[in-house]
């Protein structure tokens, strides 16, 4: 009869009534672990009556006739429904050559190799759960990774921002402004220490003109400084003896 602990379906080739309150429930139970799908289920549930009735067989026969008329669908349907049954070892098919030596099938044995086909769907369950730990490893090690970006992001905002409050040209909300830099810049993180002290530089350039009466050009927008990569510029050094009023010249009479 039919077995089930978690996703393990086990077949017993006993000689045996069949408790079918049993094989019901461990059918749907492997409907959940393998995902069959609509014909897929029908096939199975079909060919373990044709197992199962009066007593379990390890092999019997079975056309594609008689399966797509009885579960009516094509004998297209029914192959490849029973290519994904074979894939996921729970049944085991071998062709028949003509209509009079129809298919054989075993829901106990691989009737290729005679292995049981327990030993395969165990072998199936472990490799699935490996599978399963690694994919979970490697989500916990993506979600880190997620976590440790998103912190160094909130980082480069705070510090942007800073920068941000200080410069006085015109400008738009901090996430606008961030975003832009970004964009602009994908290495933004190497340019944010270069900032401040260029935004200082260029204040103590405007107040040396500014003392000197040359002309002071008015603030760009920050976009702007950010799009034109102000952090750049160089200016020229003031010597503010050269711009000393020279004393008036007297002339004699």
């Amino acid at each position: 009869m039919v077995r089930c602990t978690g996703p393990q379906v086990a077949i017993s080739t006993k000689h045996e009534k069949v408790n079918w309150y049993q094989l019901i429930t461990t059918m749907r139970k492997a409907r959940e672990w393998y995902l069959l799908s609509a014909i897929e289920q029908a096939l199975f549930y079909e060919l373990l009556w044709l197992g199962a009735y009066p007593t379990w067989k390890e092999t019997f026969t079975c056309s594609n006739t008689y399966l797509a008329g009885i579960l009516q669908t094509s004998e297209r349907s029914i192959r490849t429904a029973r290519e994904q049954l074979t894939e996921k070892h729970l049944i085991s098919f071998r062709s028949g050559k003509n209509k009079r030596m129809p298919s054989s099938y075993s829901l106990t044995v691989d009737l290729a190799t005679g292995q049981p086909l327990a030993e395969w769907r165990k072998a199936t369950r472990e490799n699935r759960q490996e599978t399963d730990e690694t994919a979970e490893t490697e989500n916990a090690k993506n979600a880190e990774a997620e976590a440790k970006e998103k912190e160094i992001l909130a980082a480069a905002r705070e510090t942007f921002g800073v920068f941000r409050e200080q410069c006085p040209g015109i400008k738009q909300s901090l996430d606008t402004e961030f975003l832009n830099f970004r964009k602009k810049h994908p290495h933004y993180l190497a340019l944010l220490p270069l900032l401040m002290p260029a935004l200082d530089r260029w204040e103590t350039w405007r107040n040396q003109q500014a003392a000197a009466g040359a002309f002071v050009p008015s603030y760009p927008h920050l976009k702007t400084w950010i799009n034109q990569r102000r952090w750049e510029d160089e200016f020229t050094q003031f010597n503010t003896n050269n711009h000393e009023k020279e004393p008036p010249t007297i002339i004699d009479q």
